[in-house]
Parts: C-alpha cells; structure tokens; sequence
C-alpha cells in the first residue's frame, strides 16, 4: 500500500529519526528481499488497531492507514537497532531523492505550474520530468492532478467555503472546470460527493 516516497515524506520530515548512512560502499540493491524484524508491544498495538480499518477500505481508513504505517515506521527505529531496514533507511537519508521529495511535498500544495516547480528545484523543465519520474513514480501532471483532488476533497468535507471559493483557490479558471476535473478524478460531481460525505 505505501512505498520509498511514504518513507523518504517521513524521513525528510524528522531527518533525527535515522542518520545518513556515511558508508557510500553499499547500495540498497544489496539488502536481502526478506527482512526479519523485532517485534514489541508498540508494534503489536499498531496492528490490532490498523485492522478495522482494513475490514473498511475507505478513503478515511486509507487516511489512517498512512498515519498508522508512519506510526509504524517510528517504532520500529525506537531502538536504533544496526540491522538491514537500520541501514535500508539511512540509505534512503543520503540519497538525492530525500531532497528532491521534501522540495515537491512543500511545495505541491501551491498552485504552481510544472515549470514554476522546475524553477523552484533548479531545473530545467526536462530535466524536472525526468527526476520526478525517477523519484516520484509517476509524471508531475499526475501527481498534481492527485494532489489537487486531494486537496479539493479535504476542503468539500471539512471546510465552510462554497465550491466556487474551492476551485478559485486550487487554481481552476471556473466552477465548471473544477466540477468536471473532479468528476474525472472520483466520479462525483463536488455538490454529490459533499451530500455523500457529510451525511
């Protein structure tokens, strides 16, 4: 459900939580597949409650499902343990793609063109796509497209602004842009997934 882009967000948000490998000898490619990991009463505790959620595939289970798994993560370095996800993880701190993830993450929420984006991380255009893709696993069209919706959803369910207010805020020249790119995105129109949602 979550992959390196989930770990390297939460990496780069509390970079204390491992150190930067200093060892530039071995790549994460040499890690075993497999990786036996301790468990503890944090751990065991984060399963029992991850699993209604599970039993309920929402779009707010997911939500939690996120926190969980970075709740996880926390816990399972409590112990600064030197073993193979140990060094997995500060391998992950000393790559470039950490600073390239925590560039797009603080920066997604604006309404920046990918140009504007590329600008913003010192590169050309071309370039910009090439290490989003890389970095990102997905095209930066994409990952905007997401990250708006995302956004648009959060302000539907939980704000007092009206719909218009919504699309002018994400960017759209209009209502019925806004409408139609959110109907694409969630087969709702915004007035549907409101009544839906707030029910």
């Amino acid at each position: 459900m979550f992959d390196d882009t989930v770990i390297s967000e939460l990496m780069a948000n509390y970079p204390d939580l491992v150190p930067a490998k200093t060892d530039g000898n071995i790549d994460s490619i040499d890690m075993p597949v497999v990786m036996e990991l301790k468990t503890s009463a944090f751990i065991e505790s984060i399963f029992i409650t991850s699993y209604e959620y599970l039993k309920h595939p929402t779009t707010e289970s997911r939500i939690s499902l996120e926190f969980k798994f970075k709740e996880l993560m926390v816990n399972l370095l409590r112990e600064k343990d030197s073993n193979s996800f140990y060094y997995y993880l500060s391998c992950l701190c000393k790559n470039e793609r950490l600073s390239f993830v925590k560039l797009i993450h603080d920066n997604g929420h604006y309404n920046f063109t990918i140009e504007e984006l590329a600008r913003t991380a010192n590169m050309s255009p071309s370039t910009f796509k090439r290490a989003f893709k890389r970095y990102m696993n997905s095209s930066p069209g994409d990952w905007l497209r997401q990250r708006r919706m995302a956004r648009a959803k959060t302000l539907l369910t939980s704000s007092d602004k009206n719909i218009s207010d919504i699309a002018f805020e994400l960017g759209y020249s209009d209502t019925a842009s806004f409408s139609k790119a959110f109907k694409i995105a969630t087969d709702f129109y915004p007035t549907d997934f409101i009544k839906k949602h707030t029910a």
